[in-house]
């Protein structure tokens, strides 16, 4: 063994790693596997469909207020309401995401979840806000995007899809049209 060459053996090492690399594809995938966390999500309820956004992104949820309307804003901006003394935009999931369908109200006044991000912020419209769901899942970077707001993951709770979005491009894409 003491006779070896240093590189020789180097190559050899390499060349069977590339062998069984190419040989159990199945063993790669394992090696890759995405990291698994719990993450605190709050949990909204527009129309027929579900949402999440990360805890540490919402401000509060308040029960939506008087609104006074903006001339000229896209149809997503319903216009700008009073949080605790400062003056929020208030978004419509349903007209930001193309699809979502508004859904019935209930027993419950319709919620503001105001997220921030960046250090802007914005108040979306929710029929149903229902706290901080702590949801251990696998985190592999953003899936996909509804009305360029990327989707982090779209995981089953409780019998529901749910749609985990990205408070970044959230209020960055509400703000921007």
């Amino acid at each position: 063994m003491a006779g070896k060459d240093p590189k020789r053996a180097a190559d050899t090492a390499s060349a069977t790693l590339k062998q069984l690399n190419d040989a159990a594809p199945e063993a790669r995938l394992e090696s890759d596997e995405v990291e698994r966390r719990t993450i605190s999500l709050v949990v909204m309820r527009v129309g027929d469909r579900w949402f999440g956004v990360k805890a540490a992104t919402v401000r509060e949820v308040v029960i939506k207020g008087f609104v006074t309307r903006l001339p000229l804003a896209p149809p997503h901006l319903q216009g700008l309401t009073l949080v605790h003394g400062r003056l929020v935009p208030v978004v419509s999931l349903v007209e930001l995401f193309d699809g979502v369908q508004p859904g019935e109200s209930g027993q419950m006044l319709p919620r503001l979840v105001v997220v921030t991000s960046g250090g802007a912020e914005v108040a979306l419209v929710t029929e149903e806000a229902q706290g901080v769901l702590e949801l251990e899942m696998e985190v592999s970077g953003k899936v996909g995007a509804l009305a360029g707001v990327s989707v982090l993951a779209e995981v089953e709770w409780e019998g529901r899809m749910l749609a985990i979005l990205d408070s970044a491009t959230l209020v960055e894409g509400a703000l921007a049209r």
